[in-house]
């Protein structure tokens, strides 16, 4: 199946809101088209954007049923009860029952932890795994974590065995939210989108609700806990679950990343000791750094391993259990490599020109890893992409992925009687399956997109922000640039276009020479220029357009601005 070449289109922005961006913060017009292209106006918006701190976050009070819940749970406390965080098995959902634990732990809260199983439990809250929760922690309250809002039957079932259900999620509740005794969802009760939180961000939320009710009553346990300590995992199960990096989740995030990680987060430190990191000071860094790492346990072992880290008590401790994990994720690494090859050959043969919702199955496919090969697919063939590990009982689980203004959920619930279950986000999704199901599923599934699609071949379109020229490379546009970070979804690192560049010395770099660096400019003006696996054509002394990023680059104590080229044209 051919992909075309990806389309340059300049990122749509009003010419006014451009303007006020740059007369309100004396910003380069190229940096103030780029704020302006990502929603931020003038104002108040613009000033939280640029400089907005922990200072500006809403008062958890403000989101529904957050009041009742933390009442309940200061209840709980002072009356001994049991209360047990059942959590999820991914980044978000670990981090998120760490917070959880930590903070009700310090506030004096009698708590454990159940978390799911990926291979035992599957996706989501459901009774077997909320009865398994009961026999393990016989708690008197359940609070739920970055799960929960699909989950009536095993709210009910909790309920009738007398234990009440708070749940805390960000996840689409297709047939309505659970009776439970409080829901926490922005998402799905405020309709949260541009900056919907992670799993992680609305236990944030819930747990500054906890401390400023124990604050306001004059409890010294809440007094002496400061949330500052904890934005750490905030921002690893923020960026992990790649929620827009705007609004609170960007100040969150930002605010970690002063002081990443905190004094005293052993398993951060012992995680960005295994990726390499001496620092760790962007999101990106988080994202391909710390993340994968974390998700390893969940994917092919348990998440358990993931959450013993980020409890650890001291540094040692936390060293051997990132040391586990970093080696779960170098086979998770080869496991994914093989099922890839694998599913392309699938796709080779099964999909012509007709491709428009692409499904590959297989006998035997790690279930851990088919979501990181369906996001790989959807990349590759710029479609959606569902891939299917099929076990030896007959079943099927699914992960899809998709892009723009598709929506997966709504996609699987055209396709319900097939699944034997189904929820997740617009853009990534979970769904199960027998195996006899899955040629009527792929047929519906590529109809489905095919329909959303418009019969319109997709096309890789690459969105740069503006026009600039090799003269604008500089210290006053980097340090611009970095009022804008940290960078991630929905706040991309801004891309320029830069037309008619010249090449000069140009180097190959990389064993296999896949890579290349140049100069770039005429010989009063120019910058280094780097991009990774780069064309193989020769264009030493030729003129280019490229789309690149403007970075900073130090290199043995000296710094550099330079540009990170994503896409050339000759």
């Amino acid at each position: 199946m051919k992909v075309p070449a990806a389309q340059w289109r300049l990122r749509p922005v009003e010419n006014a809101a451009a303007e006020a961006v740059a007369a309100e913060s004396s910003l380069p017009v190229p940096v103030a088209r780029a704020i302006a292209a990502r929603g931020i106006a003038g104002g108040d918006g613009l000033r939280n954007y640029l400089s907005g701190g922990l200072a500006s976050l809403s008062d958890p009070f403000g989101w529904p049923d957050v009041e009742k819940a933390v009442e309940r749970v200061w209840r709980a406390i002072d009356n001994h009860e049991r209360i047990s965080v059942f959590g999820d098995y991914d980044a978000d959902g670990v981090t998120a029952a760490a917070l959880m634990l930590r903070v009700l732990g310090a506030l004096g809260a009698d708590v454990s932890v159940y978390l799911p199983c990926r291979f035992n439990d599957g996706y989501g809250l459901h009774p077997e795994s909320i009865r398994r929760c009961i026999d393990d922690g016989r708690p008197d309250l359940i609070i739920t974590v970055d799960c929960g809002s699909s989950g009536q039957a095993a709210v009910e079932l909790a309920r009738k065995e007398g234990i009440e259900v708070i749940v805390t999620d960000h996840h689409s509740a297709p047939e309505g939210l659970p009776d439970a005794y409080a829901v926490i969802n922005p998402v799905v009760q405020l309709g949260m989108s541009a900056a919907s939180p992670a799993g992680v961000g609305v236990a944030f939320k819930f747990c500054h609700g906890l401390v400023k009710h124990g604050r306001e009553n004059g409890r010294p346990v809440a007094q002496a806990l400061d949330l500052r300590d904890h934005l750490g995992l905030v921002a690893l199960g923020t960026v992990a679950d790649v929620v827009p990096l705007l609004g609170e989740n960007r100040i969150l995030v930002k605010a970690a990343l002063k002081c990443f990680p905190a004094a005293g987060e052993w398993g951060l430190h012992a995680l960005a000791e295994v990726a390499g990191l001496r620092s760790v000071s962007t999101a990106e860094q988080i994202a391909f750094g710390l993340a994968p790492r974390l998700n390893a346990g969940g994917r092919l072992a348990h998440a358990r391993q993931a959450l013993d880290l980020l409890l650890a008590a001291d540094l040692a401790a936390a060293r051997t259990a990132a040391g586990e994990l970093h080696s779960l994720n170098e086979e998770r690494r080869g496991i994914e490599k093989r099922i890839i090859n694998e599913a392309a050959k699938t796709i080779a043969a099964d999909y012509a020109e007709e491709g428009w919702g692409l499904v590959a199955a297989g006998d035997g496919w790690h279930r851990g890893v088919i979501g990181i090969v369906a996001a790989r697919l959807c990349n590759q063939y710029c479609r959606p992409a569902a891939v299917i590990a099929l076990d030896s009982d007959g079943c099927g689980h699914g992960s899809a992925r998709a892009f723009g203004g598709l929506n997966l959920v709504d996609i699987l619930e055209q396709c319900a009687d097939l699944l034997s279950a189904y929820g997740g986000h617009a853009n990534a999704a979970g769904f199960s399956l027998a195996a006899a199901a899955v040629p009527a599923f792929a047929g519906r599934f590529n109809e489905i997109c095919r329909e959303r699609l418009d019969g319109e071949t997709p096309c890789p379109v690459v969105e740069f922000d503006d026009w600039i020229e090799v003269g604008d490379v500089n210290e006053d546009m980097a340090a611009a640039l970095d009022t804008m970070g940290p960078f991630g979804e929905g706040n991309p690192a801004p891309l320029f276009g830069l037309r008619g560049l010249p090449v000069r010395d140009l180097r190959r770099m990389g064993a296999d020479e896949r890579h290349a660096r140049w100069l770039a400019g005429d010989g009063s003006t120019g910058c280094k220029a780097v991009m990774f696996n780069a064309p193989r054509d020769d264009f030493d002394g030729k003129q280019v357009d490229v789309l690149a990023q403007v970075v900073r680059n130090t290199f043995r104590g000296r710094e550099s601005i330079e540009l990170h080229v994503k896409d050339i044209r000759f």
